[in-house]
């Protein structure tokens, strides 16, 4: 023990300059794999201010969603559809014959404006 305590002591400029050495590469190697204090908080104001705008789009496409469910829910069902086609169909119908009332009636009015006409 007593003969390494003498070559520590004889070579303690060497041994320190080695310390130091390896010290100061250890800090550069540190420095090469980690990020500053101010390259961090940089990021971190960006990953902030990224967060904020994916919000704020987060809410736009919200309220067009909301939007569009509401749309839809204004919107007929096929059933209502099914509905309405049938509706229609009848209304079609009723119209046909209404059409062939009136064409009745027009040529019964034709005729009553013939005989005024003549004068019987």
């Amino acid at each position: 023990m007593d003969n390494w305590l003498t070559w520590i002591n004889s070579n303690w400029k060497l041994l320190s300059l080695v310390g130091g050495l390896s010290f100061a590469g250890f800090v550069l190697w540190l420095k090469s794999k980690f990020a500053t204090v101010e390259q961090h908080q940089a990021l971190r104001d960006q990953v902030e201010q990224l967060a904020k705008n994916q919000g704020k789009r987060i809410g736009q496409v919200e309220t067009r969603l909301g939007h569009i469910e509401t749309r839809l829910e204004h919107m007929p069902s096929a059933d209502d559809i099914r509905r309405l086609d049938r509706t229609l169909s009848g209304l079609s119908a009723t119209m046909e014959g209404t059409k062939e009332q009136l064409n009745r009636l027009e040529n019964k009015t034709d005729l009553l404006l013939e005989n005024e006409l003549r004068g019987e």
